[in-house]
């Protein structure tokens, strides 16, 4: 129950930035467009409560998604750190993107400057993957290239049109997401600073109900 009061409180005391998604999900024989609404703390993943085609929440926590469905009263918890990498929203936070690769055990290689732009590039000796990640001197992160060690695409994320909430705050209002299965491109509108108190129940006491079924993907039995 302490663990639970201390994560709600750091949920509840953090700044917030909010606003409303529409993301389209392309495949070659499907597309998809999914809408809501956002919610990021300043430093953090972001969290989606989708309205439509269906009632949902995501949220990621480290290496964790979790899938809600409230009216259904079922819940995913899935873990993968590339896929929360991947998945969590990519924000633009040089920081945050540097931080979610050392956490995936990625180390550092080299950097390369071109006018006011920095290529920085990153090896994963276990996955033999590298990353690229392109960003300005405002630390705005623009582009995160992920290939395996034959030099092929696993996924790439582009972000554009970066809007200004503060001194140093800033989002991309359009954001891409491209792998060689499937594309997603969010568009974000209405983005702005929000206060914590305004923020849905679910994020602002992170836990799922004892009446809601658990599904656990990817974890470890034991």
């Amino acid at each position: 129950m302490e663990m639970i009061s201390i994560l709600t409180l750091f949920f509840i005391a953090a700044s917030w930035i909010g606003g409303n998604f529409q993301k389209v999900y392309k495949t070659r024989n499907n597309s998809e467009v999914v809408g809501g609404s956002f919610y990021k703390p300043t430093h953090g993943a972001v969290s989606f409560v989708v309205d439509t085609p269906v009632h949902q929440i995501i949220t990621f926590r480290q290496d964790t998604m979790i899938v809600y469905y409230p009216d259904r009263k079922v819940a995913f918890k899935i873990r993968s750190v590339e896929d929360a990498i991947q998945r969590s929203g990519f924000n633009g936070s040089l920081k945050e993107s540097i931080d979610a690769l050392k956490k995936g055990g990625y180390i550092f290689l080299k950097k390369k400057i071109n006018g006011d732009t920095i290529y920085s590039y990153w090896t994963h000796d276990k996955l033999k993957t590298t990353v690229l990640v392109v960003y300005d001197k405002k630390n705005r992160v623009y582009r995160v290239r992920v290939e395996n060690e034959k030099g092929a695409l696993l996924y790439e994320t582009q972000a554009n049109s970066y809007i200004n909430l503060g001194d140093t705050i800033f989002f991309p209002t359009n954001l891409k997401t491209i792998t060689p299965k499937d594309t997603e491109i969010f568009i974000f509108s209405h983005v702005s600073l929000i206060k914590p108190d305004s923020l849905p129940a679910f994020l602002k006491n992170p836990v799922i109900p004892d009446s809601v079924k658990v599904i656990l993907k990817n974890f470890d039995e034991k």
